[in-house]
């Protein structure tokens, strides 16, 4: 009975700091998949030689191009790849101070702004800077 008490406190003391680790983790994927996102985005305007916009919204990132290449109902974008809920598949709380990046053919983006990942205690960012720039 005394080893079953001890290793229940061990466990109690050591919680926390797994639920920690797993929250920087989750935060750091959805940064990543961000990232990817972002730079994406900017590689597909420039070789596509299209408009491309990133998009957050709803804990959701994605990044749609005009025009679009194959013609489908009314739509004049095309959706570039998935788009990737961070809220439900990483269970982060995302806050974006811009809601839109856009990227000229040129690969140069309009508009600044941070996007914020957080989970628990454990917090990280996207920031974009002038024309585009994308910072860890």
């Amino acid at each position: 009975m005394i080893g079953l008490a001890v290793i229940g406190l061990l466990t109690l003391t050591a919680l926390p700091r797994i639920t920690g680790i797993a929250d920087r983790a989750q935060v750091k994927s959805a940064r990543t998949v961000t990232y990817n996102h972002l730079a994406g985005a900017r590689v597909a305007a420039q070789h596509g030689g299209r408009l491309v916009v990133f998009k957050v919204a709803g804990g959701q990132v994605w990044s749609e191009a005009q025009p679009r290449l194959v013609p489908a109902g009314l739509s004049t974008w095309d959706t570039l790849g998935p788009v990737t809920d961070l809220a439900g598949q990483y269970r982060v709380n995302v806050f974006s101070t811009i809601d839109s990046i856009v990227f000229d053919p040129h690969g140069l983006g309009t508009g600044t702004g941070k996007i914020l990942l957080s989970r628990g205690v454990a917090v990280d960012s996207v920031v974009v800077a002038g024309l585009g720039s994308v910072v860890r």
